[in-house]
């Protein structure tokens, strides 16, 4: 009789034990998919803000691309030359003004977890 309480006893530990470590393990399941789920959601933000800003300067994307569209209707003119040159810079400002407004709605959402975007350093 001792003899089959201890191996019942055993196998109670055994289960416990089992039981502990699958309770360990899906506790580490849930954290890991938390911080998936908020690295995502982080991403998320991001790409909606993104979308928004490109929408936001549709116009100024239609501009550049008839102006390129100009530049190479002249072949090797010199005013081809100058609309390349004019290309060019609307493309710069463009880039330094879309880097810029998605920047500023980072800082509006608060989103915390993004240091930099492009060239430009966020504020905490």
């Amino acid at each position: 009789m001792v003899h089959i309480r201890s191996r019942q006893a055993q196998k109670g530990t055994s289960g416990m034990l089992t039981f502990v470590m699958s309770a360990i393990t899906f506790g580490f399941l849930l954290l890991s998919l938390f911080f998936y789920k908020k690295l995502i959601g982080m991403s998320d933000a991001l790409n909606i803000i993104e979308k928004q800003v490109a929408a936001d300067m549709e116009i100024r994307a239609h501009r550049l691309c008839l102006l390129a569209y100009e530049a190479q209707r002249f072949g090797n003119s010199v005013d081809r030359r100058a609309l390349d040159e004019e290309f060019k810079d609307f493309l710069h400002l463009y880039i330094e003004d879309y880097q810029a407004e998605v920047a500023k709605k980072i800082r509006e959402h608060k989103l915390s977890e993004i240091s930099a975007y492009g060239f430009i350093k966020l504020d905490k």
